[in-house]
């Protein structure tokens, strides 16, 4: 059984809020444990948060790299816009519902989890779920504690980072990050850190598959992933500019050599 994991970044003064999903097929907890005790952390105690301030704090900081490692190697994805006072239920489910159509997933159980909050449990929420369980054989728990449900911290680091790499789409922040130089790398030393943020995670939007290499067109960058069927959803009330760089930001993903 293959679980969800739901967490949200909220971003009013920018004029969206984020909410991030992260599936995985197999039990991370034990990789999140081993993470947190290598840094130092309190396994079910201590919490990460990627909102928190991570300048000179090395530990956190190394907690966040790791747990971006189990994102890349263990995790799908997705993540939906909305405008900041939008119902974050229904924004979830919408989401959910495209991330369940993808093939990989149809036809099979699963877990789903959400955060404190996320998810309040009012009549029309409960007729909606209750419709997700018996279409798609879904377990949901509502209001989870991070700590003790742990891979909502996962969703919790996607949705900051979607939230920092639509921010720089949209012309709000323009940072660099200096990742030194390597003689065999062709990068330079300092890049633009919406950009490093998409390479570490490029590969696990939920997406349909790219075009065979027979049917590329030329002037095309190939290959490309579309991931708006099943790993984006874009709340149709937002600001035309939003949607336009959410589209531009995450609607397809480049997997070719960036080298």
């Amino acid at each position: 059984m293959g679980t969800f994991f739901f967490d949200d970044s909220k971003h009013p003064s920018s004029g969206f809020h984020i909410v991030a999903s992260v599936y995985s097929e197999k039990d991370v907890s034990n990789k999140i444990k081993e993470k947190f005790i290598e840094v130092g952390y309190r396994y079910g105690v201590d919490e990460f948060k990627s909102g928190r301030h991570m300048k000179n704090n090395q530990k956190l900081s190394c907690l966040r790299d790791s747990l971006m490692d189990i994102i890349s190697y263990n995790c799908k994805i997705g993540v939906a816009i909305s405008k900041p006072d939008e119902n974050m239920s229904k924004i979830s489910l919408a989401l959910l519902r495209k991330m369940l159509a993808h093939p990989s997933l149809m036809g099979r159980p699963h877990q789903v989890y959400f955060d404190q909050g996320l998810f309040p449990r009012n009549q029309s929420i409960r007729e909606e779920t209750s419709l997700l369980v018996t279409e798609c054989q879904l377990n949901f728990q509502f209001s989870c504690d991070s700590r003790e449900v742990c891979g909502i911290q996962l969703a919790d680091l996607t949705a900051h980072t979607c939230a920092i790499m639509l921010k720089e789409a949209m012309g709000l922040t323009s940072k660099k990050v200096n990742i030194g130089k390597d003689e065999n790398q062709s990068w330079p030393e300092e890049i633009e850190i919406g950009f490093l943020l998409w390479t570490g995670i490029r590969y696990n939007f939920f997406s349909a598959a790219p075009p065979h290499p027979d049917d590329w067109q030329a002037d095309e960058i190939q290959p490309m992933a579309d991931v708006t069927p099943y790993g984006l959803y874009i709340d149709e009330a937002l600001a035309d500019e939003i949607k336009d760089a959410a589209l531009a930001r995450f609607g397809k993903m480049y997997l070719g050599c960036i080298h």
